[in-house]
């Protein structure tokens, strides 16, 4: 635990503290030994249970490295379903002054720790569903999500090879990237793995040739700046070329690729 968790769960133990002994100390010093009855004990107990449930929450919470947020709707968590609880518990404090039995009490202080025990269990239920589904959207979502990122990086660095004879090849990449990977169907759903493998594996083969393309482009300008080597030159434009043709083949392969996948995945679903 670092040691900004221990000071913040320090600080919460002695919230805790202080509020149960003013509560207790308020609570004797407001009633003479003749008015505590067993109603008295019981708000008072209650009262002081319903406080440690308020203040351990969030030392919970720290302690697990938490968030407290729940996937349910309107945030209805453990917190607020909590902060309902103390709500009831301190309007009954205030009707137990009546001639209320102390029975009917006790099953009123009964029935409200019931609805907050089943809220709290539906809440937690429903919160680790919800995780789950989302975590399980989260693993379909990776493949592509990756994939997308890569090939973004091959599209931005086609665009920093300085060569007229790459710009062409560079928007075409750009224009797949936009007009087909960006609207791919998100997830990757249970039998679709070897076209997600096949399209990475494509995508292996074109950052291959993407290297080899750049380090052909550097050494043909570098010889354009040096205005030597005619043969190398030469040699250099024509490396630039077959590894252009390469990688728009390979191009026009992930096209066929990327729709064989969409395909699957519409006979998955």
């Amino acid at each position: 635990m670092s040691s900004e968790s221990k000071k913040s769960t320090a600080l919460w133990v002695i919230l805790w503290i202080t509020s149960t002994a003013v509560t207790c100390a308020a609570a004797f010093l407001m009633y003479s030994a003749n008015y505590r009855t067993d109603k008295f004990y019981l708000s008072l107990f209650v009262l002081v249970f319903a406080e440690t449930l308020t203040f351990w929450h969030p030392i919970y919470l720290i302690q697990r490295n938490e968030k407290g947020k729940s996937g349910l709707p309107f945030h209805f968590g453990t917190a607020t379903i909590i902060g309902l609880y103390d709500t009831a518990v301190v309007f009954l404090a205030v009707i137990a002054h009546t001639n209320i039995s102390f029975n009917f009490l006790l099953v009123a202080h009964l029935g409200i720790f019931l609805v907050l025990a089943i809220l709290i269990g539906l809440s937690t239920i429903g919160s680790l569903t919800i995780s789950k589904i989302e975590s399980k959207d989260a693993r379909q979502r990776t493949p592509l999500i990756t994939f997308r990122n890569e090939f973004a990086l091959v599209c931005d660095r086609l665009a920093m090879i300085d060569d007229k004879k790459v710009e062409v090849l560079s928007k075409a990449f750009e224009n797949f990237r936009d007009e087909s990977i960006e609207y791919a169907t998100a997830e990757s759903l249970p039998g679709s793995e070897e076209a997600d493998l096949e399209m990475n594996f494509c995508l292996q083969k074109i950052e291959s040739r993407l290297a080899q393309l750049e380090e052909a482009a550097a050494t043909n300008q570098n010889d354009n700046e040096a205005n030597e080597g005619i043969e190398s030159q030469s040699a250099a434009n024509r490396q630039v070329n077959v590894l252009i043709k390469n990688l728009d083949s390979q191009l026009k392969k992930m096209s066929v690729l990327l729709k064989r996948r969409e395909t699957l995945i519409g006979q998955l679903r």
